[in-house]
């Protein structure tokens, strides 16, 4: 911040001034100039600190009320170190426990809730539990690259989530509001079959078995018709790992049977 901020105040005022004297030749070269060289400075700078040991500036959960809250103890902090000012050293206080408090409210309501999401990341069948634990279900390709930084990564900032569980879909686990075997996840009170293959089908059920979702994933081979003949469940959704072709066909299946679905490639997560 030593550096950042002066910089990034600096760099606000060449670029007011560039647009001012861009049409003199001489005194806009300067300023463009001194605006070029000024950004890569802040750019170096940044990257120097992130390199240093210990340090990081990656995935740091800031939203929109945590902007205000700093904009404003910086505003009321610089107000009292300037002119002494005690009202504004009472004011800078009271932001910070405001501050304080709102966080420690919204990680609390995080532990309170529950969400099964299915992400929109293409190629790939990927779902997170969220409550007091942060489970990613996944194949482990999605570790790599930038893939978990397009949607994952994001939904947890926002959440106040630092780390992260990752089990791969074939794995199991086995908790007390969680189980996972093979192609079955139970979620707190949610029921999800996941299903990659016709074979994964119970051909001869003596009943129908009931779920809350149902997940075809990898171009599964599979009827509507196959699933009603065996299942029943709220809502069918299609993951990101299917192509748009086969997906558009269990659509018009699904409109045909009156089922409920969920297309994650035309609807998003």
């Amino acid at each position: 911040n030593i550096l950042v901020i002066p910089l990034a105040t600096l760099i606000i005022y060449e670029a007011v001034l560039l647009l001012f004297f861009s049409a003199v030749p001489v005194i806009g070269d300067v300023f463009a100039f001194l605006l070029k060289y000024s950004v890569k400075g802040l750019n170096y700078s940044v990257e120097f600190v992130e390199q240093l040991p210990y340090s990081f500036i990656d995935t740091i959960p800031f939203n929109s009320y945590d902007v205000l809250f700093a904009y404003l103890l910086i505003i009321s902090g610089a107000v009292y170190l300037f002119y002494k000012n005690y009202t504004s050293l009472r004011f800078s206080l009271i932001v910070l426990l405001s501050w304080i408090s709102l966080n420690t409210i919204v990680k609390y309501s995080n532990l309170n809730e529950s969400e099964f999401i299915v992400y929109n990341i293409k190629g790939e069948s990927a779902f997170n539990l969220l409550d007091s634990r942060n489970i990613l279900i996944a194949d482990s390709s999605i570790l790599e690259g930038e893939k978990i930084r397009y949607a994952p990564m994001n939904k947890w900032l926002h959440k106040g989530y630092r780390d992260y569980e990752f089990i791969n879909n074939n794995g199991n686990l086995s908790d007390r509001n969680y189980l996972k075997e093979e192609n079955l996840i139970v979620y707190h009170d949610k029921t999800i079959l996941f299903l990659t293959d016709k074979n994964q089908l119970n051909h001869n059920p003596e009943k129908t078995i009931e779920f809350d979702y149902i997940i075809l994933s990898g171009n599964a081979r599979i009827k509507i018709e196959d699933i009603q003949s065996c299942y029943a469940a709220e809502m069918i959704l299609f993951d990101s790992s299917n192509n748009f072709y086969t997906v558009e066909n269990w659509i018009e299946e699904c409109d045909q049977a009156g089922i409920k679905y969920h297309s994650v490639l035309h609807d998003g997560a």
